[in-house]
């Protein structure tokens, strides 16, 4: 019976590219509450949370959120606007001590800012008002 299931050939035991692969849980992290990207969109925009430089920045999904699991990064409505250098500094951090990492830069709770800037999506003003704030401007 094994032998006569079907499998396509691979060539010198490779994998498809990245690109051709389809993760078998991509349509529910596509569907699953929280997920927009009109509102990362919005986030990038904002300036850097840390050191508020202004720029095409990069959104960062808090990992101290709750709605996560193996493989599977916070929804977009835990993303919070970061530039570059900052973001790769907050995942050099290990996920138990984010939240210390962000009060020593500042900012007492991410959490709290991350969904300010959720419940006002599309207001970029208001959501750049709202990152000053935390950012004790």
């Amino acid at each position: 019976m094994a032998s006569e299931i079907y499998r396509a050939p691979v060539l010198n035991n490779q994998k498809p590219p990245r690109s051709e692969r389809k993760h078998r849980n991509s349509r529910w992290r596509e569907e699953r509450p929280g997920m927009s990207e009109a509102h990362l969109e919005c986030v990038r925009q904002l300036p850097c949370v840390i050191c508020g430089k202004v720029g095409r920045g990069d959104p960062h999904h808090l990992r101290i959120a709750s709605e996560r699991g193996m493989s599977v990064k916070a929804p977009d409505k835990w993303a919070v606007p970061m530039c570059r250098i900052h973001h790769d500094e907050a995942h050099k951090v290990g996920t138990k001590v984010e939240n210390r990492w962000f009060r020593e830069r500042g900012i007492a709770s991410p959490m709290d800012l991350a969904a300010a800037l959720w419940m006002n999506t599309g207001d970029i003003e208001r959501m750049a008002r709202i990152v000053s704030a935390h950012r004790g401007e």
